[in-house]
Order: structure tokens, then C-alpha cells, then sequence
């Protein structure tokens, strides 16, 4: 469907917003969307915007049945500035996840970070 897209004029948000459409319809195979990933995890952005782009990364993985590569970016945002345990706790595909080694931890630390914020 978004194959007719050439990649090579899309700049910023469409290129972002048409891989990670492409990501999580199944149009990109596993090392296609590690690329792409890869390409949207950038060095030098703010850590809110790192937090998110890791969000998203672990909502396409989580979507394609990629579990494992999910939590690695769940606790990179975890390890950054996450403060949503809303979503962590209420994203039902993020559900599957939750079973895996070093989630706990990585929940525990966006919670500790969000009561620390709350007790001024």
C-alpha cells in the first residue's frame, strides 16, 4: 500500500510518519525495520523526543510479535526521561511484554521517577 512512497522525498515527520505506518502494517520485514529503527533512534535529539521515538519504537515491535526488541527500548526510554505509566500500564500491546526479564525494573524506575516528581 505505502510502497508507491518514495523514500527519498519524504524529509522529517512524513518519513518518519510513513516507516512507522509501514512498520506496524508488516511492509517492512525484520531487518527492514531494524533499519528503520535504527534511522529514527538519532543521536543528538532532546530526551523527550528520544523518549518518544523509543515509545513508538517499542508500540511497532510490540505490534509485529518482536517482544524481545521491544523491552530494549522500553528501558532505553525508561533509562531516559519516561514518565508515562499510564501507558505503560494501559497499552494493551505492550500486555505480552510485561512477562519479560528486566521490565519490572525498567516499570519501577518511570514509577519511582513520577513519585519523585509528585513529592515536592
Amino acid at each position: 500500500m505505502l510502497d508507491s512512497v518514495r523514500d527519498e522525498v519524504m524529509v522529517g515527520f512524513a518519513k518518519f510518519s510513513v516507516g512507522y505506518a509501514r512498520g506496524l502494517l508488516g511492509e517492512l520485514d525484520k531487518s527492514e525495520l531494524d533499519a528503520y529503527v535504527l534511522s529514527i533512534v538519532a543521536d543528538g535529539v532532546s530526551p523527550r523526543l528520544y523518549t518518544l521515538i523509543c515509545q513508538l519504537a517499542v508500540e511497532i515491535y510490540c505490534a509485529r510479535g518482536f517482544y524481545e526488541d521491544a523491552l530494549v527500548y522500553f528501558q532505553k526510554a525508561a533509562d531516559s526521561v519516561l514518565i508515562d505509566v499510564e501507558w505503560i500500564d494501559r497499552c494493551p500491546s505492550l500486555k505480552p511484554m510485561a512477562n519479560l526479564p528486566g521490565f519490572g525494573e525498567a516499570r519501577r524506575k518511570v514509577k519511582a521517577r513520577v513519585q519523585s516528581m509528585w513529592s515536592v
